[in-house]
Formats: C-alpha cells, structure tokens, sequence
C-alpha cells in the first residue's frame, strides 16, 4: 500500500507538474517582402532625394571649359561625329560614281562596322600598355588627324580595293577615336571630374549627331 500510495503520489506530482507547465510558442510575425517594383521605386527616390551629408555639386560644371585640352576635344567630337554620320551615307554613291558596282559600294559599309568593332575591342590593350600608356594622348591626337586624311582621300580613291582599303582604315581610325575618348578625359582632367567632364563630352557628341547629317544634305539635295 505504501509503494502504491508512494507510486500514486509520484504519479499525482508529476501530474501536478505536466499540467502547471506552460509551453508557449511564439509565432514569427515576419514583415511581408516589398515587391520588385515597390523595391526599385524607392531606389529611384533616394537617387533624387537630397543627402544633406552629401556636398552637393553643380548640375553642370562649365568652368571645365575654360580648359582649354578639354576644350578642344570637345570641339574635335562636335566635329567628328558631325561628318562620321555622313560618310555611311554618301560613302556607297560616292563608290558608286567612281564605277564601283551596287553590291561592291554596299560592302563599303560592312568593311567600315568590322574594322570598327576590331579596333574599339584592340585599342584599349594596346593603349593601356605601360610602354604605350605614357604616349596615349599623343597617339590619340594621331588618330583624329588619320581620320581627316583618310576623309579627304576618300572622293579621289579609284576602284573598289581603293575603296575598301580606304574604309578598312576609316574604320580603324573611328574605332581607336571613339573607344578612347573616356579614358583620354581621364588623362587630361583626372577622375574625380570623370562625371561632369563626360557629360558634356556627350553633350558635344550630341549637337554633332543632330547638326550633321541635316546640314550635310543640304548641299546633296542642291547638286
């Protein structure tokens, strides 16, 4: 009897114990995730939302212009991409009239894009070579007075291997010129005024794409 009421008693403890034991589980109230959008939409408003930790800096920095390397090369864009637009366009007729065929003068301009492509992809391991590196703008200011000769030679080539010699070297030219203009920027201003000095780069680039192929088909249209 002893041993059973010792027994009962246990049993009646840990009944007491299992049942003034508390288990509690908590349940994780997790934020829900922002969508994609949501998420890239309040990336884009703390772009334009101020930083007042941050110096704030001039939207455009024409005080660069008063340097007059920089300014030249701005110039030099202005005018480049002015003519390059033209000559894909009056390449082929220009052929053409020398006696070139139709389907020859079209290969011009293929000739012109893989030579372009080769250079832009070649130019910056041969350019960033330390024994070239020292002499780059130097080089550079070569390659914008090839792509003036070649342009002049151009309307007196005769025959479509004149021709395409004459591309293949307009294209190179073109090439190395547009490839390397950034890091010529970098050369001349340094960079930490890689931004601003880029940006009117461009915006020089732009008045050229826009002025040139309209006033250079004015003459075209007179003749």
């Amino acid at each position: 009897m002893d041993k059973l009421k010792g027994g009962n008693s246990n049993w009646h403890g840990s009944n007491i114990f299992s049942s003034t034991t508390e288990f509690t589980y908590v349940v994780s109230d997790e934020p829900r995730r922002k969508s994609i959008f949501i998420e890239k939409l309040d990336q884009v408003k703390s772009v334009f939302k101020p930083n007042p930790n941050v110096e704030k800096k001039p939207f455009l920095e024409l005080s660069l212009l008063k340097d007059f390397p920089f300014l030249s090369l701005c110039l030099a864009i202005l005018l480049f991409t002015g003519s390059m637009m033209s000559t894909f366009v009056f390449l082929p007729p220009l052929a053409k009239s020398k006696g070139v065929t139709q389907m020859q003068s079209s290969y011009l301009v293929s000739i012109i894009g893989v030579s372009d492509s080769l250079a832009r992809f070649s130019s910056g391991f041969v350019l960033d070579m330390k024994r070239v590196k020292p002499y780059r703008l130097l080089v550079y200011n070569f390659v914008m007075c090839g792509v003036g000769i070649v342009s002049m030679i151009m309307p007196s080539v005769q025959g479509f291997t004149g021709f395409a010699v004459v591309s293949a070297m307009y294209g190179a030219f073109t090439g190395i010129y547009v490839a390397q203009k950034s890091v010529v920027v970098v050369d001349v201003l340094g960079l930490e005024k890689m931004a601003s000095s880029f940006g009117l780069l461009l915006g020089f680039q732009g008045i050229g794409s826009l002025l040139g192929p309209t006033l250079s088909g004015k003459p075209a249209a007179i003749f």
